[in-house]
């Protein structure tokens, strides 16, 4: 077992909480030995309500008994409501099986769940925005690597049948290869179009940091409005590291981050929130929700 006490790492403060807690409930928050934690942050890094079969003894102790504890949790409110969540979300149907219906089943789940943003195939934009009013296209996807022209191309045309928003893949082969300028080709024009927010997709698993740093840059001196890890068909997910060279480079001018890739819970969530991400990319919404 172990004693909860001193500071707590999901808000930073000191707490002089002493529960018990299981060893599984601790393993399931993806705590360390010396990691210490108010109850309402544990509730938070599990990503349900916290049970008595989470304690190894009820009452607690002296002060917190039975109906106490009864009550924090019925009490709590979850760190982000589902409304939050859905209000940072880009919900993607990008299955190259997705049929028509499909595009039309995701509108609407978007529809009901007010989720911000519905991101499709390009193909696909005129049927999402029938019923959808802020679509993301997305661009090049997923490897990158048509050409520069090809790129403005679809993306106009995606603008121009009722996309709001584009999810542009670099060309990081070429970028990583030594071919900087890659970056602007691929995406100022873009950036230009009136009213089209921008988001580009760097697939950040490729990168050392340095070479992160540097594509984030690229992006912001072109007018992208958000800078994102991955597509989520590549070969490997949004990572925290890679997220927080990215929030520090960008700190400052107006340039958000988008953590996509492997956001499968509400612990990924709050994860990626936390830190300071302004949407997260999932094809899922349910599972990331508190309780879930």
């Amino acid at each position: 077992m172990r004693t909860i006490k001193h500071i707590c790492p999901g808000c930073l403060t000191e707490t002089r909480d002493h529960y018990m807690v299981t060893e599984q409930c601790w393993e399931d928050a993806g705590l360390g030995f010396y990691d210490n934690v108010h109850l309402t942050c544990l509730a938070n890094l599990l990503g349900r309500p916290l049970t008595k079969e989470d304690f190894t003894d009820v009452p607690i102790n002296d002060w917190l008994t039975t109906q106490e504890l009864e009550k924090l949790m019925k009490d709590y409110t979850p760190r982000y409501s589902d409304s939050y969540i859905a209000e940072h979300l880009d919900y993607a149907v990008l299955d190259p099986l997705a049929t028509i219906q499909d595009i039309k089943d995701g509108a609407a789940f978007c529809n009901k769940h007010r989720i911000k943003a519905y991101c499709v195939a390009s193909v696909n934009v005129p049927i999402a925005a029938a019923m959808h009013d802020n679509v993301c296209a997305v661009i090049g996807f997923p490897h990158g690597n048509s050409s520069p022209v090809a790129k403005y191309e679809e993306g106009a045309i995606a603008l121009a049948s009722g996309a709001k928003e584009l999810d542009v893949v670099i060309n990081y082969g070429r970028f990583l290869g030594g071919d900087e300028a890659i970056i602007d080709r691929d995406l100022h024009r873009l950036c230009a179009c009136e009213n089209a927010v921008v988001k580009a997709i760097l697939e950040s698993y490729s990168y050392t940091p340095s070479q992160l740093v540097r594509a984030c840059e690229l992006c912001i001196r072109v007018g992208v409005n958000f800078v994102k890890t991955s597509t989520g068909f590549g070969h490997g997910p949004a990572t925290p590291e890679d997220v927080q060279v990215m929030l520090d480079t960008v700190c400052g001018t107006g340039v958000q981050v988008k953590a996509s890739g492997g956001i499968k819970t509400y612990r990924d969530a709050i994860k990626y929130l936390d830190m300071g991400c302004g949407r997260l990319g999932a094809s899922r919404f349910r599972s990331l929700c508190y309780g879930s």
